[in-house]
């Protein structure tokens, strides 16, 4: 309250000092005009917020300062910096903002809004470059200013939310990324910091989980930008982490085609940028999903074990998420099995720090197989050498010790 107070007082003093008589005949103060529409629109439109709040609570002391949103304010500043520049290409639509004011008494309107984000990101110009130039903009500015929880109902009172989604679906299959980066590290800011009431009414009332899983499945995102797929994941487990409700079926099925193109992507690539995303959203798949997760065949499962020996990031929760699988293995693949069974069983044992569960998922899936193949898997000495290497591993445990004692009769 005293802080407002002392950058009220500071406020008044920069206005009467730019609508002074010195200051108007003073010829090389260029800018002056404008610093002078941005304090005064400001100065009248808390003015009046003041006034509409003392009539509307008779409690309220007449030295109360209120505090403006950090939306409205992250806005002014920089807003004051762009019409002391006017070389700079967005002084032009930053000055129509303020003069476009004088229709309302010089008094800013947007103090419960995102100040000019609806004119600067549907911008009236027909010069693209500019367009975008405004646009992109709207949306820095946007993110920075989005820090606490109270700056969610200016952003929806202005349906930010849904410009920025609809801004996307148009940008995610186009080569320039630079916007929808922008427009992804904003969402980012806003998820953050928006509360989990607010995730909650966005998942619930906008489909959002379910939408940015769109942007992945079926759009090759990663195909085209590596960070972008990574910060469209953090997104996804932003929200997974964030959200109090369960994930239904439906959705939990498309968040399994992300974390098989997050797989693939990660042991494809030398990027670990996406390892720590990765891991949170294969666990939440795991806890999430009633008995396997689904079914993978033979030669994809050994394709991405194998890789796994070189991948050290996120190769504890690619085994365990992959062996939660129903392995599928034909009748001619059943020489195969025992080459499985000796991959995972050699991954287990480099996987570095491994726990009961990956112990006891990893066991449980060489179960499946040995019981389905257990002639062909009979009298394989490297497999019987493997089962007897990973014993000092799984014996910390009671149920991978139960797994494993079961597995070596199998295998014997």
């Amino acid at each position: 309250e005293s802080l407002r107070r002392v950058a009220l007082s500071i406020l008044s003093i920069a206005s009467k000092m730019v609508d002074s008589e010195d200051a108007k005949n003073l010829s090389s103060w260029r800018e002056r005009p404008q610093l002078a529409l941005i304090l005064n629109a400001t100065r009248r439109a808390m003015a009046r917020e003041f006034a509409e709040s003392m009539n509307s609570s008779s409690n309220k002391s007449p030295l109360h300062v209120l505090p403006i949103s950090p939306p409205c304010s992250i806005f002014l500043a920089k807003a004051s910096l762009i019409l002391t520049q006017p070389g700079d290409d967005l002084y032009p639509a930053l000055n129509r903002y303020f003069l476009r004011l004088g229709e309302e008494h010089g008094s800013l309107q947007d103090f419960g809004r995102q100040p000019a984000f609806i004119s600067l990101f549907c911008s009236s110009t027909t010069e693209e470059s500019m367009a975008s130039k405004e646009r992109c903009w709207a949306i820095q500015t946007l993110g920075d200013s989005f820090i606490t929880k109270r700056c969610f109902g200016p952003l929806m009172a202005c349906h930010g939310f849904e410009l920025l989604l609809s801004r996307v679906e148009g940008l995610v299959n186009t080569p320039d990324f630079f916007e929808l980066d922008l427009i992804i590290r904003a969402l980012g800011r806003i998820l953050e910091n928006c509360g989990q009431g607010s995730i909650d009414y966005l998942a619930s009332k906008h489909g959002l989980l379910q939408w940015l899983c769109s942007l992945i499945v079926g759009r090759q995102v990663h195909e085209k930008s590596h960070r972008t797929f990574g910060e469209i994941l953090a997104l996804i487990c932003l929200v997974l982490k964030k959200s109090s409700g369960p994930t239904d079926d439906e959705t939990l099925l498309l968040i399994r085609g992300v974390g098989q193109q997050g797989i693939d992507l990660h042991l494809g690539s030398q990027s670990v940028s996406i390892a720590t995303s990765l891991s949170s959203l294969l666990l939440h798949i795991q806890n999430e999903s009633k008995g396997a997760l689904g079914e993978i065949n033979l030669g994809r499962a050994m394709s991405i074990i194998d890789k796994l020996r070189v991948k050290k990031h996120c190769a504890r929760e690619i085994l365990c998420y992959i062996c939660a699988n129903e392995i599928l293995l034909l009748e001619y693949e059943s020489p195969d099995a025992a080459q499985f069974c000796c991959l995972v069983l050699r991954t287990l044992l480099l996987v570095p720090n491994t726990n009961e569960h990956v112990c006891k998922t990893t066991l449980e899936c060489l179960l499946r197989v040995a019981k389905c193949f257990q002639k062909s898997l009979a009298g394989a000495n490297e497999l019987g050498f493997l089962t007897m290497s990973v014993r000092a591993l799984c014996s910390k445990w009671r149920e991978s010790r139960k797994a494993w004692t079961e597995l070596s009769l199998l295998v014997q």
